[in-house]
This record gives C-alpha cells, sequence and structure tokens, in this order.
C-alpha cells in the first residue's frame, strides 16, 4: 500500500486577497510546503461592497451582490449581509471568507457539503465568480464595491 497526504491550503492577506490550492504528496511536511505555495500563485483580488438594503450608508465588508460557486456537488450562495451579522456559513467557507477579508455574510450551501474540500473549493468559485461580472460605474459607487486591499 502506498499512503498519499491531501493537503488543502487557503492564504490570504484579510484585505481583499485570497489563494487556495490542494496538493496531494507522499511526506506531510513536503506536502503542505507545496501547497502554501500552490496557494499563493492562485491569489485572487477579492470584491467586497455593501450590497444588503438592510445596511447604512458606507463601505461595506461583505460581498456586493449574490453570487453562487460549485465544486464537486456542493453549491454555496454567498449573500450580502449587513454589518454586524458576522459569517453565517460552514466552518470552511468561514476560514477562507475571514482570509479573504469579509467579515458579513448569509449562505445557503446544498448536496454534499461535508466534503470539506469541495465545500472550500465552492467557497473559493463564488469568490472567483464576483471578479468575473461586469458591473457599470454608477452600480459600484451605489454599492460602495472595492477590489483588493484597503488604501
Amino acid at each position: 500500500r502506498r499512503v498519499r497526504f491531501n493537503v488543502l491550503c487557503v492564504v490570504g492577506n484579510g484585505d481583499g486577497y485570497v489563494g487556495l490550492a490542494v496538493c496531494k504528496g507522499k511526506e506531510v511536511s513536503s506536502t503542505i510546503k507545496k501547497a502554501i505555495d500552490s496557494a499563493k500563485l492562485n491569489l485572487i483580488p477579492v470584491m467586497r461592497g455593501n450590497g444588503s438594503w438592510e445596511s447604512s450608508e458606507g463601505p461595506g465588508n461583505s460581498v456586493p451582490f449574490k453570487v453562487t460557486g460549485r465544486s464537486g456537488s456542493t453549491r454555496i450562495t454567498l449573500l450580502p449581509a449587513p454589518s454586524g451579522k458576522g459569517l453565517v456559513i460552514g466552518d470552511y467557507g468561514r476560514r477562507v471568507l475571514t482570509l479573504a477579508g469579509i467579515t458579513d455574510v448569509w449562505s445557503r450551501s446544498k448536496g454534499q457539503t461535508r466534503s470539506t474540500i469541495n465545500f472550500a473549493k465552492a467557497t473559493f468559485n463564488a469568490l472567483v465568480e464576483l471578479n468575473k461580472t461586469r458591473i457599470h460605474d454608477s452600480d459600484r459607487d451605489r454599492l460602495h464595491m472595492k477590489s483588493g486591499r484597503e488604501l
């Protein structure tokens, strides 16, 4: 028998950038290092905004609009939440969003959500879908959207 280790790694600065990688290897320490290096190469800017109708004016630390990510059979829908609600999502999705700098979000999940790797990947893919969406400048101002680090 050959024993192989599967490592999921999420890196981020907590202020608008996050990366995720899954690596496999024979030894634990070398696999962890490989996963960290690969996650650093997969960094994406995270678009944040104030998309909840319950929120007041000002910069938001939520997602600007509803977005869905999927991996395998797992589907994660991230919804904008007003400030102060916190991260209403499963544990592995919470870790990805915390490292991305998002502090308030509601979520819905569907499918086999107990598979932790697919749950984290689906959350990351939802953040990737945020970047793919085209947004008019007037909507960007109305939702107080920002991408990447706050200066």
